[in-house]
């Protein structure tokens, strides 16, 4: 019998895994604080994006063949990782770049990507600073320091729901 335990422990890496599976032992640790960070929605549809992480509860439960109770993995929250690896599911699907890849570009965006290995205090600050940034919207009008900086915005993302940013983005992709 699996404890609730073990299936949140399986759980956090089976998300860590989405990211990128030769790098897993580096990025553990950042990705551990990002899962323990709520994503909080307040712009109108980003509830969507809980849904998604939501959903990616279940899409675990079904692809490891685990059957546990839905109690197994009622986390207090969706967090800031499960957002991250549905939106990098999102972009794989619109762009067939692979969710790996669009989870690594997203750290990337976010400034997370340079968070290896063993955090230490100063590392752990900063990167709490990074998600709170992210969360209550505090970059900059052009994306700049959140999921989906833009080149060329047309109205200030820190306005504008999240899909919408991840539009703008895949559009301004294709432009160059």
């Amino acid at each position: 019998m699996t404890t609730d335990s073990a299936v949140r422990h399986q759980y956090l890496d089976w998300l860590i895994l989405q990211i990128g599976d030769e790098t897993v032992n580096d990025i553990h640790p950042v990705c551990t604080q990002m899962h323990q960070k709520e994503f909080v929605w307040f712009i109108a549809n980003d509830d969507n994006r809980l849904q998604d992480g939501l959903d990616l509860r279940l899409e675990f439960l079904y692809e490891m063949g685990l059957d546990v109770p839905s109690e197994a993995l009622r986390l207090l929250h969706v967090s800031v990782l499960e957002v991250l690896v549905a939106l990098a599911k999102r972009i794989d699907f619109q762009n067939s770049m692979g969710v790996d890849h669009a989870a690594w570009m997203l750290m990337q965006h976010l400034g997370l990507d340079k968070y290896r290995g063993r955090l230490t205090p100063r590392d752990r600050r900063e990167v709490d600073d990074i998600l709170e940034r992210l969360i209550w919207r505090h970059y900059e009008p052009d994306g700049e320091g959140s999921f989906f900086p833009l080149a060329w915005p047309e109205r200030d993302m820190r306005r504008c729901e999240i899909w919408y940013q991840m539009m703008a983005w895949l559009n301004e992709q294709t432009e160059l």
